[in-house]
């Protein structure tokens, strides 16, 4: 059953407002392990070091 079918719309809103939110959570989680992993990265002088990061 396709999204959003024979859903009212204040339970149509209250699932995206959800979606949004975890959009957000996830989304700047992400953001933050690249960060450490670029960090990482560079830190990592040599060339085996980096690839076990």
């Amino acid at each position: 059953m396709p999204y959003g079918v024979n859903m009212d719309a204040d339970e149509f809103y209250r699932r995206l407002q959800q979606n949004e939110e975890l959009k957000k959570i996830v989304g700047s989680s992400l953001k933050t392990h690249c960060q450490s992993l670029k960090e990482d990265t560079k830190n990592a002088s040599d060339f085996s070091s980096a690839q076990q990061v």
